[in-house]
C-alpha cells in the first residue's frame, strides 16, 4: 500500500493516526476533516487505504 486517506473531524486525531501509519512507509498520507472533502478527494486520488473515524459532523 502506498496511499491513505484520513477521514476525522478532530486535527488531533488525524495527527495521532498518521503518526502511527507513517513509520508503514505510506508515500501519500491524505486527510479530510468532513465526508464531503473526503468524497471529493476520492474522486481525485484512487486511495490504498481510507480510515474514517465517526460521527462526522456533515454525515447525517
Amino acid at each position: 500500500m502506498s496511499s491513505v486517506l484520513l477521514v476525522c473531524k478532530q486535527d488531533d486525531v488525524i495527527r495521532g493516526l498518521a503518526d502511527i501509519l507513517r513509520p508503514m512507509n505510506f508515500q501519500l498520507i491524505d486527510s479530510a476533516n468532513s465526508a464531503a472533502e473526503g468524497r471529493r478527494r476520492l474522486q481525485e486520488i484512487e486511495y490504498d487505504l481510507v480510515i474514517v473515524n465517526t460521527p462526522l459532523g456533515d454525515e447525517f
